[in-house]
């Protein structure tokens, strides 16, 4: 796949059919059709990266509204780690080295005062700076897990799970969604942050801030997408 992968991005450009074909959505699996078409080296902050000519097709699910590409979906963790969440990832989300971590943890140890025995997980951990926060702000039991840069499952659950823009990483949301809510204990919560699709996504398309392929912005939701998974789920 790696091979594949390095022959495209030293393409000039890539060609992107924009066919009328369904392809099943990855929560509802709802009929969805080809909707926008976004450089791969788009960031979410319009920084000038290479591989913008690389096309990448989203589609929009015609049940639920969420928007995904399958671009990305024969990708391994080499391959992200190698493409998207290599050195030049801070120039697309400066916030990753640690300000958004930081903040989250102003937030929480204020909203949790009260309990610091509570068990917390940061379900995509990145450099691990809610952790340390919350650490120095008394919370002993939280811990972090990150497919990239802390990839050691954790053994047991937590009464709280966070995903912090997490999912909108994820080629196999679905996947992950079930994965996040393993990791909570019975009459605990998982609270996801997440940027929904907007009103006016028919006229902004592919210049939806958010649609950032470069920062690994791949899979996006609507209200209506993530109520569809907790009834498949049973979740109330």
């Amino acid at each position: 796949m790696k091979q594949v992968i390095r022959d495209l991005l030293r393409a000039e450009a890539a060609e992107t059919r924009m066919t009328g074909d369904a392809v099943p959505c990855k929560i509802c699996a709802g009929d969805s059709f080809s909707f926008c078409v976004s450089g791969l080296g788009t960031s979410c902050h319009r920084v000038s990266l290479p591989r913008t000519d690389i096309a990448v097709r989203f589609v929009r699910c015609s049940r639920c509204g969420m928007i995904f590409t399958d671009f990305f979906d024969d990708w391994t963790g080499e391959d992200f780690s190698e493409f998207i969440y290599n050195d030049d990832y801070v120039k697309v989300d400066p916030e990753y080295t640690g300000q958004r971590g930081r903040n989250n943890a102003l937030f929480f140890s204020d909203l949790l005062a009260e309990d610091k025995s509570v068990s917390i997980l940061d379900y995509g951990s990145g450099n691990g700076s809610f952790i340390r926060a919350m650490q120095q702000s008394g919370f002993e039991h939280v811990s972090g897990y990150d497919p990239f840069s802390n990839p050691q499952r954790p053994q047991e659950q937590s009464d709280i799970v966070l995903a912090f823009e997490v999912v909108e990483h994820s080629p196999r949301p679905a996947e992950t969604l079930d994965d996040i809510v393993r990791f909570i204990k019975p009459g605990g919560f998982a609270l996801i942050s997440q940027v929904m699709i907007p009103a006016g996504i028919d006229s902004l398309k592919a210049d939806w801030w958010y649609m950032g392929p470069r920062n690994g912005h791949i899979s996006f939701f609507t209200y209506d997408t993530i109520i569809r998974y907790a009834r498949s789920r049973d979740i109330s």
